[in-house]
């Protein structure tokens, strides 16, 4: 089974790249463009890896990585943040992100991740499902607070 990957950026020119590249090295890849679009696919996905930038408009990277983290059916998937911003580690460290990337990317930096990550051994993802509606509700809330500033 391929492994799933998940992009999350409100940038459309770095998805379709990032997506491209994936793709061709063999990974299932999904995407999307804001808070509501990540935690719909997260819950339906369960992806092995999620990829996220840390600067998007309405609910941040840091928040949405800081939300997955906390909630029970997410917190085991790992989660990798990029941004071409100086804060990226302390982002990443407040959010308990799992990696960061610096943009722009370097290739080799960014291949060693994605083997880091999908040679895990990841656990058995249909236990998160039954949690996942109560945790899908909590974050609906969170984000239509934020609803004004999503894409």
């Amino acid at each position: 089974m391929q492994t799933q990957i998940l992009l999350v950026d409100d940038e459309v020119d770095v998805l379709i790249l990032l997506k491209a590249k994936l793709s061709r090295a063999g990974y299932e890849v999904s995407t999307s463009l804001n808070a509501a679009h990540l935690l719909d696919n997260v819950i339906r996905l369960q992806p092995g890896l999620i990829l996220m930038d840390i600067s998007m408009q309405g609910v941040d990277g840091g928040t949405l990585c800081q939300l997955l983290k906390t909630s029970d059916c997410t917190q085991h998937i790992p989660v990798v943040l990029f941004s071409g911003n100086d804060n990226i580690h302390q982002v990443a460290a407040a959010c308990k992100a799992d990696a960061v990337l610096h943009k722009p990317y370097d290739g080799a930096a960014f291949d060693s991740m994605l083997k880091q990550f999908i040679a895990r051994t990841l656990p058995d993802h249909s236990q998160h499902r039954t949690r996942s509606a109560r945790s899908r509700e909590g974050i609906k809330m969170i984000t239509h607070q934020n609803s004004n500033n999503i894409i």
